[in-house]
């Protein structure tokens, strides 16, 4: 414990379960303490609490009391997260108390949100609303600040722009009105012949300045919203022969083949989900487990990294096609397990790189990259 962060007492044990835990994080409500917690074990714990999700429990003794757990079976249904942060939502913001849980999807897209009205019901849901995140936020802690501190961040990072919009709304109505009344009295006189010209000073002003304010406004919102509403970062998506999750970059996340007993795959450049296209840029952890019969692979020209153990234990995998020039990492075992002759062919350009690249993959000493 510490009251300065200079000095501490002795280390104790804090949290001391039958399964591995961690990324604890707590809140106070009511004089109570609510506790979130992931399961870092490999099966699902005594509370019920499956591999990868966050479990809650509650104290109303303090943080060093005596801990019940809340069920949650809507976070039991949140797999491969963690790093769990807790706070409350803005009361102007909201008509209720409510609370926002953000959770790290580490396999792909980082922070989503969870919302709950009630800590004690374990009940979290995704916003109805759409939402956006920062790119690749994970592990975070969010801090609450003041509206006048508020005001001066977003002053200074240049986001306040956006309200001096409807300026231009009052603007043209004002100035067509008087402009076109003056000047049109006396050439009306004039031109007896030429009442088609008449209109057409009248027209232009006032078919502008309906057009521009009517339609700007209308069709700016239109297409901000259908960028996030649609896409669910914490769901698998089949798309052809491949299972893959967007990820909140913008990005796509290959999960695995759609049939574990195909003997040839390919990991595609692009997907389209929902009528958008997305890079597929990386593999997943496991991706090819238990794919017994998978003999070649070919890896996408997007491909950055490859996760671990994507092709562990794939034992008939004899040939590994790269056409991707931009991977920068490969997770550890990701090739432990494969075929003992096993053949990565890259291009001539990448062969030093990625010699030495593939070399801490697991694959066997026989395995060549060529």
């Amino acid at each position: 414990k510490t009251r300065d962060f200079y000095t501490f007492t002795e280390p104790e044990v804090y949290i001391d379960y039958q399964k591995s835990c961690i990324d604890t994080t707590m809140i106070e409500h009511n004089g109570n303490i609510y506790r979130y917690t992931k399961n870092e074990d490999g099966s699902t714990n005594e509370f019920g609490a499956p591999s990868k999700t966050i479990f809650i429990e509650k104290s109303s003794t303090g943080i060093l009391g005596d801990f019940t757990h809340i069920e949650s079976p809507s976070l039991n249904s949140n797999g491969g997260v963690e790093g769990p942060a807790i706070f409350k939502l803005n009361s102007d913001d909201v008509e209720t108390d409510t609370w926002c849980l953000l959770v790290d999807n580490y396999g792909s897209g980082g922070y989503y949100p969870l919302l709950t009205t009630d800590l004690d019901g374990g009940v979290f849901a995704r916003p109805t609303d759409s939402y956006k995140m920062p790119n690749g936020a994970r592990h975070g802690t969010p801090i609450r600040i003041t509206k006048a501190e508020y005001d001066a961040v977003m002053a200074a990072m240049g986001e306040v722009e956006p309200t001096p919009t409807p300026e231009p709304t009052t603007k043209p109505t004002e100035k067509p009105t008087p402009t076109p009344e003056p000047t049109e009295p006396t050439p009306t006189p004039e031109p007896t012949t030429e009442p088609t010209q008449a209109p057409e000073p009248t027209a232009t002003p006032g078919a502008q300045p309906t057009a521009t304010p009517g339609s700007q406004p209308t069709a700016t919102p239109t297409p901000e919203q259908p960028t996030t509403a649609p896409i669910d970062y914490a769901k698998n998506y089949t798309v052809g022969k491949s299972v893959v999750k967007i990820a909140a970059d913008g990005t796509a996340v290959y999960v695995a083949p759609s049939k574990k007993t195909a003997a040839s795959v390919t990991i595609p450049a692009t997907v389209t989900v929902d009528g958008k296209t997305y890079k597929v840029t990386s593999i997943a952890k496991n991706a090819f487990k238990g794919c017994k019969k998978l003999k070649k692979v070919t890896i996408g020209k997007n491909i950055k990294s490859i996760g671990a153990k994507a092709f562990y234990g794939c034992k008939a995998l004899k040939t590994v096609n790269v056409k991707s020039s931009v991977l920068k990492k490969i997770g550890k075992n990701a090739l432990k397990g494969t075929a003992t002759k096993l053949t990565v062919k890259v291009s001539k350009k990448k062969l030093k790189a990625y010699k030495k690249l593939f070399k801490k993959s697991g694959m066997g000493k026989r395995a060549r990259v060529k």
